[in-house]
Order: C-alpha cells, then structure tokens, then sequence
C-alpha cells in the first residue's frame, strides 16, 4: 500500500508539473536566407575605378527594407550618413547608400540577408556605385566597399585579398593610396 501512495504521489506531482508549466511560445515565422554574391574588386585601384563615389562618412542611422519586385523582393540596409570628406564624386553633406544586410518581416515570413551591417556612429570611407533597383546607391563589393576607421587605423569589413592588403593601414598611408588613385584617374580622363 505504501509502494502504491508513494507511486501515485509521484505521478501526481509528475503531472501538476505539466499543468502548472507556462504554455509552449507560438511557432516562430520560417526565416527566407538571402545570400549575396557580389563581384569584389581584386585591387583598391578596381575598387576605386568600379565606384562612381568615394566617400568618407559617419553613420547616422540604418534601416532595412525590401526593395525591387514584390514577388521577389531583396532585403537592403539603407543608411543614412553625414560626408566627412569627399575623395571622388560630388562634394554633399548626407548620402543615403544600401547593402545587403538585415532583416524584413512579412506576414508569412522573415526575410534575412546574410551581410553585417555597418554601425551607427562609427567612421568608414566607402566605395559606391549607383543602382537604382537597391535604392540609389550601393556599396561596390557589398561589405567590401567599406573601411571603418577606427584608432587611426583602417578595418576592411570585407573579406579576402583586398582586405588583407588594407588591414590595418593607417588612416593617412589608406589616404594617400586614395589621393594617387585620383590623380591617376584624372590623368586618364
């Protein structure tokens, strides 16, 4: 008899357990991955040749939104940001400019792009090129048309040969390369 209350005593803590315990969350939306696969310039001198504008900006604010068809729309991170220094293109205070990166949500779904975006705050002088269907202006290379400086010092948000080539090139020697590509670019055209 004992065997029997202790059994059933347990059972029924067992079972309150459950009853007592907080309801399951709603089932998450599927999130829909979009991976860029952008053409990334081999060189600085590419890179600098491919952009209609090189900039150096601050961040001021971001924001991701769906652009381009409806029915198959691409997530972009559309940032606002204050000119520091205008190393070619037209000479502004603000520019608004997109990568791919973050997240939109629809009723049915989450659609994430892969790319890190860019922060608030922090400096960076990135390589653009006009694009209509992404909202204006993109970074060339997406993630790897831009350099955050940071402590004097340039970090490539990209990835791959370029970037080890920069990484960690001070802030005036990143300046002149970018002044000699300017020149030479002149002398070009």
């Amino acid at each position: 008899m004992r065997h029997a209350l202790a059994t059933l005593a347990i059972f029924i803590l067992a079972t309150s357990s459950f009853a007592l315990s907080p309801a399951a969350p709603a089932r998450s939306k599927p999130v829909v991955i979009q991976e860029p696969l952008p053409v990334v310039p081999g060189t600085l001198e590419e890179m600098y040749s491919t952009a209609d504008e090189v900039l150096e900006v601050e961040i001021l604010s971001s924001t991701a939104r769906a652009v381009g068809d409806p029915n198959k729309p691409f997530v972009r991170t559309f940032y606002t940001a204050d000119v520091l220094r205008c190393r070619k293109g037209s000479q502004r205070k603000q520019v608004v400019f997109t990568q791919s990166a973050g997240d939109v949500e629809f009723p049915d779904h989450i659609l994430h792009a892969s790319g890190e975006p860019l922060k608030a705050g922090e400096r960076y002088v990135v390589f653009l090129r006009l694009n209509e269907l992404f909202g204006g202006r993109i970074l060339v290379g997406e993630r790897s048309g831009a350099f955050m400086i940071r402590n004097g010092r340039i970090e490539p948000q990209g990835f791959g040969k370029l970037a080890d080539e920069q990484r960690n090139l001070t802030e005036r020697s990143f300046g002149d390369e970018l002044e000699r590509l300017s020149k030479r670019s002149m002398r070009k055209n």
